[in-house]
């Protein structure tokens, strides 16, 4: 029969310095992600709802060719530019376009008459969709930065926790070695 030293107990104040490092960790993982992330869907929402003011004036397509690299799940892209005129001065911009087939782009011929949407403003900024709000991207990537800011609260949180309890145990352990 052989006699095993026990296993040492396990240190509160190592095990509490170990809490203190994932709550920092996941704090900064997810809340600043996060916080980024609301940042980009409020300023998604803007530039879409600025774009409600766009109005419509006649343009023409200017030239149309494929975007290098952008068919992704059947979707092709193709880069139209075109010119339009407001107040008698006239202006050129080009705009992504997608489709599934080359019939969609078929609109999109040099010299093809379209409806070009520009800001009142800025005459100079334009876009060939009809002016909305994109509420798909603003709720995803809003969604996603407050789950992780949410989280990444929770993390600070332990963080304040897991401080406090630590300097209860060095209090404690001082009050141990004096005693």
């Amino acid at each position: 029969m052989s006699l095993q030293s026990p296993k040492p107990l396990p240190d509160p104040i190592k095990e509490n310095l170990a809490k203190l490092r994932t709550c920092v960790l996941l704090t900064v993982l997810l809340l600043i992600p996060g916080i980024l992330w609301v940042r980009y869907s409020v300023q998604l929402y803007q530039l879409d709802s600025a774009s409600l003011r766009f109005l419509p004036v006649p343009g023409s397509v200017v030239s149309q060719g494929p975007v290098r690299g952008s068919s992704t799940k059947g979707q092709l892209r193709q880069l139209v530019t075109y010119q339009y005129s407001v107040a008698g001065r006239s202006h050129q911009d080009s705009s992504h376009v997608g489709g599934k087939y080359e019939s969609d782009f078929a609109s999109y011929r040099a010299g093809a008459a379209v409806t070009v949407f520009h800001d009142p403003d800025r005459p100079a900024i334009s876009q060939l969709k009809p002016p909305g709000i994109g509420y798909g991207d603003v709720v995803l990537w809003g969604g996603l930065g407050l789950v992780f800011s949410v989280f990444g609260c929770a993390g600070g949180y332990g963080f304040v926790i897991c401080l406090t309890e630590r300097r209860k145990l060095l209090a404690a352990g001082q009050t141990d070695a004096a005693g």
